[in-house]
């Protein structure tokens, strides 16, 4: 996969969101803990919001990539996309970790490539909600992780 131009990108990105959008909700409905399925929830709504943002980028016209964007720059957010259709709760925050964490980077690595300030305000905004989601992810991990002690 190549990209060709900031819209590529963004129209991945936006299908991606979408993907999370259902994954949150899944997952909302395995957690065993009511805050948890709160937050699963409200991630999925998060997920919308950023949908909407990149979508209105696309729909300004947003600015040209300052150089290609190839699939090796972003093989770890295309690689976490992928999610098995059968997995337990455990396994279920561990991928979601690493979406996030993926999107992180990703975000990260197109707010770079864009010459955009608005654009980039707006990248580097999604990569740091997507390292606060990261976090909540790696302590839930390690709270099942303790629990199973």
């Amino acid at each position: 996969m190549e990209f060709q131009s900031v819209h590529d990108v963004l129209d991945f990105a936006i299908a991606q969101e979408r993907m999370s959008q259902q994954f949150y909700q899944e997952l909302s409905e395995r957690a065993d803990n009511s805050a948890v399925r709160e937050f699963l929830l409200k991630m999925s709504r998060e997920e919308v919001l950023h949908e909407e943002q990149l979508c209105s980028l696309v729909q300004e016209g947003a600015a040209d990539l300052t150089h290609e964007v190839s699939s090796e720059e972003i093989s770890a957010y295309i690689q976490s996309m992928n999610v098995p259709n059968e997995l337990d709760y455990k396994r279920a925050v561990k991928i979601a970790c690493e979406k996030e964490n993926a999107s992180q980077m990703l975000y990260s690595i197109l707010s770079g490539m864009v010459e955009s300030e608005l654009v980039q305000q707006l990248l580097k905004m999604l990569s740091k909600q997507e390292k606060k989601h990261k976090e909540f992810f790696v302590k839930e991990y390690n709270r099942i992780r303790l629990s199973e002690n």
